[in-house]
């Protein structure tokens, strides 16, 4: 009986498919659809009903490319009513979904969407129930592999867990949804497995600890999320490990405090307060009971003990790095802090407070630093100098000599970066020996105390090589002495031993006496003179250098000093 009914059924379906209306439509032979396609797809809009012969068409629209039959669809008073099928030009199936029109839901699937490639593998499967989505499933067109799933709620909503494969089935991403919103864990992975992401969402705004990395494994970003907004600190590194952003966020999702920001390469630190800085209505009174020549310790001592200036409290700087005697405004990009600029007499104070003798400024800069930086052997007109008695009072104070800033310059950088008017002793010219004599004794200082005579800073300089670039044959044999390498390396990819004639990368000046002196230490220290320069688009010696301006002198020395050939 079932059997017989089941035949009946089908002969009544064919016997409708017969009478059932058919409108052939032409679509052009480049592959591209039609205007009456377009008409057709939207005819679910309620003014947008398809027409035929100035009638809304009941029946089945087919449209042919050629002799090839490429679209089929079943259409009631207008609307697309039933199956709507896409065919490739061999004729396989190109997608199939089955839908229905009424005035009061409108367009609405009553069936499974389905899609398949050009091979015959299925491409997607998209299942509904009560004209909502319920799962959707895509396949790779190679491999035949899953590569994404996605479950629906009863309202067609996002829910549950919704993932994403590779062609060849490794699974790269992970999220849970409830009501169309991300909804707990989300996690994404490479093709080889290592994770790149682990986020926390809570109806749709990110929750908790977000973190993030490279492929390689090593951390890019993390951070605490409440409802949507940052809260805490933040980090985010570079892919070889530098730290270029981190800073804290308050409770209302603003930044707070100290930050290291990233601008394009560079990262640079800035200030959004206003905790840790001196009130703006004090600075100005603050500031000129610190500094010289009004310096005022008994005034200092009345903002540290009943002011309510904390000794670690920072001092914005100006374009000359001296601190704001005035208001400002935060962010703020540059500031100090009193143990770095206070007058010297005002330091016990300070530090019997509480202050660190080794608190950096925004530019990573100590008192020491700065010391190293301003150091001369006498007091002159210039305010802020730094005597050799200050230097070595900081030293006893527990000042620490192996420490950069953020350029990647530490003390003997510092020292050694001169100019051709220092130490030549007074307006007269008397004391030039005694001038540079007490920066020699200041390098050794540094260099027993801890400060590292190989350092190379951000561009490449090292101690001996700014000693050499200034032509101060006594401060480059006392870096030797020191330790510093010979054959090290200098900025711009040169080596040591090329700044007997450079002054800068790109400029030479050579003094014949200066070279002579320096190459028997040189070389007796490891220095190749022979040691290739790039110059002129192309690989020079110091020899090749001094031939070109008819030094034979010094050709004559570096001839000397040269490395025996291997045989």
């Amino acid at each position: 009986m079932n059997a017989a009914r089941a035949l009946v059924a089908v002969a009544l379906a064919s016997l409708l498919c017969a009478c059932a209306k058919e409108h052939q439509i032409t679509l052009p032979l480049n592959g591209g659809v039609s205007d009456e396609v377009y008409r057709i797809n939207t005819s679910h809009m309620a003014d947008r009903p398809y027409l035929v012969d100035g009638e809304p068409f009941s029946g089945v629209v087919v449209g042919r490319r050629g002799e090839q039959v490429v679209f089929r669809a079943q259409m009631r008073e207008g609307r697309r009513h039933g199956v709507e099928e896409w065919f490739y030009d061999n004729g396989r199936p190109r997608s199939r979904e089955k839908v229905a029109w009424n005035e009061k839901d409108g367009m609405r699937h009553t069936g499974d969407s389905e899609s398949w490639c050009e091979n015959g593998e299925r491409r997607s499967l998209t299942e509904y129930s009560g004209g909502e989505r319920r799962l959707a499933r895509e396949w790779n067109c190679e491999t035949g592999k899953l590569v994404s799933e996605a479950t629906f709620d009863a309202e067609g909503r996002r829910d549950g867990e919704q993932k994403k494969w590779t062609p060849e089935g490794k699974l790269v991403e992970q999220a849970s949804w409830k009501a169309d919103a991300l909804d707990g864990d989300k996690q994404a992975w490479t093709p080889e497995g290592t994770r790149v992401e682990h986020a926390r969402y809570r109806g749709g705004k990110r929750q908790g600890l977000q973190e993030a990395w490279y492929a390689s494994g090593k951390p890019a970003s993390r951070g605490e999320y409440a409802d949507d907004k940052p809260v805490g600190r933040h980090e985010a590194w570079a892919e070889d490990g530098r730290l270029v952003e981190a800073g804290s966020y308050a409770a209302d999702g603003n930044k707070t405090g100290m930050w290291l920001e990233q601008h394009g390469d560079t990262s640079s630190r800035l200030h959004y307060g206003p905790g840790g800085f001196v009130p703006v209505e004090l600075v100005a009174a603050y500031a000129g009971a610190l500094l010289p020549p009004r310096a005022d310790a008994r005034k200092l001592a009345f903002y540290l003990d009943e002011g309510g200036v904390k000794p670690a409290d920072a001092l914005p700087t100006s374009y000359d790095g001296g601190p704001v005697v005035g208001n400002y405004r935060y962010p703020v990009y540059s500031w100090t802090y009193p143990v770095i600029v206070a007058d010297a007499t005002l330091l016990p104070l300070l530090l019997e407070k509480g202050a660190d003798i080794n608190q950096a400024d925004s530019g990573g800069a100590t008192r020491l630093l700065r010391c190293a930086q301003k150091f001369r052997d006498r007091q002159d007109s210039m305010n802020g100098r730094c005597l050799p008695a200050d230097l070595q009072a900081l030293l006893d104070k527990g000042a620490k000599a192996d420490v950069s800033d953020l350029k990647g310059r530490n003390a003997l950088h510092h020292l050694l970066d001169i100019g051709s008017f220092d130490d030549r002793g007074d307006v007269f010219g008397r004391g030039v020996a005694e001038a540079q004599q007490a920066r020699v004794d200041a390098l050794e200082r540094l260099v027993k105390a801890g400060a590292d005579i190989n350092a190379a800073d951000a561009e490449g300089w090292t101690p001996l090589v700014l000693a050499l670039k200034s032509r101060r044959a006594d401060l480059a044999k006392a870096a030797l002495a020191a330790g510093a390498r010979a054959d090290g390396p200098g900025p711009g990819g040169t080596q040591a031993v090329h700044w007997v004639f450079l002054d800068e990368p790109n400029r030479y000046a050579i003094a014949g006496d200066f070279v002579a002196g320096m190459l028997p230490q040189l070389t007796a220290a490891g220095a190749d003179v022979n040691a290739p320069l790039a110059w002129d688009g192309r690989q020079v010696t110091l020899r090749d250098l001094a031939v070109r301006h008819g030094l034979v002198d010094v050709a004559r020395a570096l001839e000397q000093h040269a490395r025996p050939t291997q045989p």
